[in-house]
């Protein structure tokens, strides 16, 4: 369904005319997502925001687990062990385990 939807709305990109200020805006948290190869071209710009780093994972653990009852633990070996975690990782695996 949602290969339909994207390329229903990429083929109506390729018939814009400049009418003014429309933006587009897509977003996707996959890498190498077909989605990417499918919009080539069709936009001005691509942004990439990477994984966070140690110090954003530990600023986002402890903002996710500071609603959550739990004795001695060491977020900063969380930010540690979580290399390649985004925020939503962290809340995820909370969820999990509590």
């Amino acid at each position: 369904m949602e290969k339909r939807v994207v390329a229903q709305l990429l083929s109506l990109m390729d018939g814009f005319v400049a009418r003014g200020h429309v933006i587009v805006i897509g977003a996707t948290n996959i890498q190498r997502c077909w989605i990417r190869a499918a919009a080539s071209g069709r936009f001005d710009r691509e942004i990439e925001i990477g994984v966070p780093n140690t110090q954003a994972r530990l600023q986002s653990s402890g903002f996710i687990l500071a609603r959550c009852r739990l004795r001695r633990i060491d977020l900063q070996e969380i930010a540690e062990l979580s290399h390649g975690f985004v925020g939503a990782d962290l809340e995820r695996s909370g969820k999990r385990s509590g």
